[in-house]
């Protein structure tokens, strides 16, 4: 036990495809448990990871897993992580911008810190410029309410379309799907006193009838 706490922490951007890892030291800025697409199947427990250096991986728990690994993290807590493995992101869209995507099974040690130094700051973000939109939708990897019928399924979902505008009066059409659309608070954004400024995440881009449309 004191040689595993006195091993160094890796820093996310230093993890390589199937290197071993020691040991990691991140906030669990965002957990999430997703189903499969198309089905009623959940797929595990995921998680966005984010270090001192405000960059950020994809950590996951399988759901054969999941019934005795539901509580290792809470959003916003700071874990030193050991006993993990990685590998290359299964999915066409990542949840972040780093090449693996680490997995935890029941010898993956978790370790709450309290005082974690130096800080480590809850969210990680890769800001991209308007005016590189559309570029990003020829290239992109990392993903960035009334009812309608999803296509080839027939099943009804809620769907929430919202337009944002910068300063230079430029805007753009975000729409959010089910839990989301459900959950998103537009009368508490009208409360506010413009300027308002948001953050969005986890998104996919994509032109629609010759608008920009996210």
């Amino acid at each position: 036990m004191e040689l595993e706490q006195n091993i160094e922490h890796t820093l996310l951007r230093h993890i390589r495809l199937y290197q071993i890892t020691f040991k990691i030291r991140v906030c669990a800025s965002r957990l999430w448990r997703p189903k499969k697409y198309n089905s009623d199947i959940y797929d595990g427990l995921h998680y966005l990871l984010v270090d001192e250096e405000a960059h950020a991986i994809h950590g996951l728990i399988s759901e054969s897993a999941y019934p005795y690994m539901s509580n290792k993290m809470e959003e916003g807590q700071v874990y030193d992580i050991t006993n993990f493995y990685n590998r290359k992101p299964v999915s066409k869209y990542k949840v972040a911008g780093h090449m693996v995507e680490v997995c935890f099974n029941e010898s993956t040690k978790f370790e709450p810190v309290m005082d974690a130094f130096p800080p480590i700051p809850e969210h990680s973000f890769n800001l991209l410029h308007f005016d590189n939109l559309e570029d990003q939708m020829r290239t992109q990897t990392v993903l960035k309410e009334h009812q309608v019928t999803v296509k080839d399924t027939g099943k009804l979902e809620s769907k929430c379309e919202i337009f944002v505008e910068n300063l230079r009066r430029e805007d753009i059409r975000i729409t959010f799907w089910g839990d989301i659309a459900r959950e998103f608070d537009m009368e508490r954004v009208k409360q506010l006193s413009p300027p308002v400024l948001a953050v969005f995440t986890g998104l996919r881009l994509a032109k629609f009838q010759a608008d920009n449309n996210i």
